[in-house]
């Protein structure tokens, strides 16, 4: 919930009402307002109105246009994934209220990661209280953000600029490298191929131990960035020879567009498409940038709710949804759960987040155990044991994960490939380095077992 306070009255005459005075909107559900008339005092004469219910006030909730099927990149940063919302309420707030009081500004109160505000103007006529709004709402990620002129959602690189929601990071990345697609990690995809890798500023999350902070948490308007609209990304990644490109570093959801319309033209040009992301977006957009991702490596921050609220100021569930979503749409995926000393550590909740993804994504999913270093505004813990980590694997082992893997420890021998039926060794790495790849046609040479993945470029996708 997002709550609005109107702080401050003064009367006709302008002096200050009293101290405290206040009227508070609760943003519930798209369509409605609830308007809490709580503790406003009146000319200082009828005391606070405490105990009132709740009124529901119905509002005007237009939606400009349809998805596309794919966006033109002609749009440049344009979003889709949005709702126009405008329109006036008022409200009689019945006798008792004073007879000319009028609204001095307008603040926030914030539940969760707050929006700009979404009262455009309001003001007390007597005894009614009016107001109008014109936001967007952000419908990309289950934040929902809700935006007016010339501010931006929570990931501060969707703006309202001109009347329209835009992408304004489109085109404009402020990193660009060539990895070793170990370094992703994906395990299981193209091993020892390079892969060129781009990010934007911004993020719909805000872990406390994010790596890339000085980018994921920065305005675009912070960052040197360089000028790279999707043709040139191609073009970058076939002059280096580059087979795939990964949309990562930060948070490819918020930079969306950018993704689908570079993914679009680097399929069209032979190339694969990956993203590194931490999953929170809605169904609908998952569902079509899936149509030209090859494969993901997802970050399950922690099999608990509180942890992605406390942490990451995020959620759960959606991430949850997102990869069962890609796992339907043949995204190859593979997931990466970074262990942090103290937070989310406990064997209890690794073996539940184990039991999830057999039930739910299958036992040939790979799952990297990743360990943690200080950083951000985590700079007090230690690094993660490496035998909590040791311990989690076995753990998901046990379980019935097939494909467990330990990493950001060097030489552990917990990062090589070995057959599950019978034990061999099929690809031995050392950090994001290919010593030996011994498969046969992705199969183990020794008991012809299909080892899952995507082992060539001319691999058809499932």
């Amino acid at each position: 919930m997002r709550k609005y306070s109107i702080i401050g009255c003064c009367s006709a005459r302008g002096q200050p009402g009293p101290p405290g005075a206040r009227l508070s909107l609760i943003f519930a559900i798209p369509d409605h307002i609830l308007i809490s008339l709580g503790d406003f005092l009146s000319g200082g004469t009828q005391g606070a109105l405490s105990g009132r219910p709740f009124h529901k006030i119905s509002h005007s909730d237009a939606e400009v246009g349809e998805p596309s099927p794919c966006p033109s990149p002609a749009e440049r940063g344009d979003s889709q994934w949005r709702r126009h919302l405008a329109g006036d309420f008022s409200i009689p707030l019945g006798e008792g209220w004073g007879e000319g009081f009028r609204i001095l500004r307008l603040t926030k109160q914030s539940f969760h990661a707050e929006p700009p505000r979404c009262i455009v103007d309001a003001s007390l006529n007597g005894s009614e209280f009016m107001a109008r709004t014109d936001v967007f709402l952000c419908e990309l990620c289950p934040k929902g953000c809700r935006i007016t002129e010339g501010q931006s959602g929570d990931c501060k690189s969707r703006i309202v600029v001109d009347g329209e929601l835009r992408a304004v990071t489109y085109g404009r990345p402020c990193t660009l490298h060539i990895d070793p697609i170990e370094k992703k990690p994906l395990f299981h995809f193209l091993p020892g191929t390079s892969i060129l890798s781009l990010a934007t500023a911004g993020c719909n999350l805000h872990c406390k131990f994010c790596q890339n902070w000085t980018i994921s948490q920065a305005a675009p308007e912070d960052l040197r960035t360089m000028d790279l609209p999707p043709e040139k990304v191609v073009q970058v990644a076939q002059a280096q020879r580059c087979l795939s490109i990964a949309y990562t570093y930060t948070e490819p959801v918020v930079f969306y567009e950018y993704v689908l319309d570079t993914s679009t033209l680097a399929r069209q040009q032979g190339l694969r498409n990956v993203t590194v992301t931490a999953g929170s977006i809605n169904r609908k957009p998952m569902e079509m940038l899936c149509s030209v991702v090859d494969a993901s490596n997802t970050d399950l921050k922690a099999f608990s709710d509180t942890f992605y609220r406390e942490l990451c100021d995020s959620t759960l569930k959606p991430v949850l949804d997102g990869m069962v979503v890609m796992k339907e749409h043949g995204v190859w995926l593979e997931i990466t759960n970074l262990v942090v000393p103290t937070f989310n550590d406990d064997l209890d909740m690794i073996r539940k987040m184990c039991r999830w993804i057999l039930a739910n994504l299958g036992a040939d999913t790979p799952l990297h155990f990743s360990r943690f270093h200080p950083m951000y505004k985590l700079r007090n813990l230690p690094p993660t044991p490496v035998d909590t980590l040791m311990n989690a694997r076995k753990e998901a082992l046990d379980i019935g994960l097939r494909y467990v893997y330990v990493g950001n420890v060097l030489g552990s021998g917990a990062e090589h490939t070995c057959c599950p039926s019978d034990g061999t060794l099929l690809i031995k790495r050392l950090g994001h380095s290919i010593l030996e790849n011994n498969l046969v046609d992705g199969k183990c040479p020794k008991c012809g077992s299909k080892i899952p993945g995507i082992w060539s470029h001319d691999a058809q996708r499932s």
